[in-house]
């Protein structure tokens, strides 16, 4: 690892919170300066803020949000749809702007969101607010933090860019084993498969490269096993 990735693991580890804004900020800049946060803006003028298809058709969804037109369109993450299935208990781990948390919460969930950038936190709020639904919101994810929600057969959705191989330990995943799992995996899909191996079968997705992503996005669907 060379000085500056070693600088940056360290920032992420000494001020978690900072870095999560810095990355948010980060990601509306190289959308505004590819036009995308334009493009939303004139979507919306035309088609309206509502999501158009799939499974939060209806929802509504605000200008100058991420990935937005594929979000308003309902074809954002697709492959990903028919495992967003409805559940009693939602739990969003790295929930950004809110657009899975706030879905799920319209499909009559009760969500839990971690999401470690204060301003991501805030965008959530407002989404929330936006569509009636209220969301338990909660910072950084840890494993002590999963255990003592006591997710006790919950869905549960993961995209937190490599905290995943921390956030699911050992002490957790026992604690996950009639819980369903949707988990973005960033060089882990090794490690988390070994470790849901003896409770959970999985299956794997790519989710196809997304706008401002070179590659596709692998994901991993972890169901319980039937004893």
């Amino acid at each position: 690892m060379g000085a500056r990735e070693s600088a940056k693991a360290l920032a992420w580890r000494l001020a978690p919170e900072w870095m999560g804004d810095r990355a948010h900020r980060f990601q509306y800049g190289v959308e505004e300066r590819e036009g995308l946060l334009q493009e939303a803006q004139r979507f919306i003028a035309e088609h309206g803020d509502q999501v158009q298809a799939g499974p939060f058709a209806g929802m509504r969804y605000p200008g100058r949000r991420p990935a937005h037109v594929s979000r308003l369109q309902g074809t954002y993450e697709q492959p990903l749809q028919e495992w967003l299935v409805p559940t009693q208990h939602f739990i969003d781990v790295g929930s950004a702007d809110g657009y899975y948390a706030v879905g799920m919460a319209l499909k009559g969930a009760r969500v839990d969101a971690f999401e470690l950038s204060k301003t991501a936190r805030a965008e959530t709020l407002e989404l929330a607010k936006v569509n009636g639904v209220t969301i338990n919101q909660h910072g950084r994810a840890t494993g002590k933090a999963l255990r003592e929600l006591e997710p006790h057969g919950a869905l549960i959705l993961s995209d937190c860019e490599g905290a995943e191989a921390d956030i699911f330990d050992p002490e957790t995943v026992r604690a996950l084993v009639d819980c369903t799992l949707i988990v973005e995996t960033h060089g882990t899909d090794d490690l988390i498969r070994e470790r849901f191996a003896a409770t959970h079968d999985c299956e794997r997705r790519d989710s196809g490269p997304q706008q401002l992503r070179d590659a596709p996005t692998p994901w991993l669907h972890l169901t319980p096993r039937r004893r």
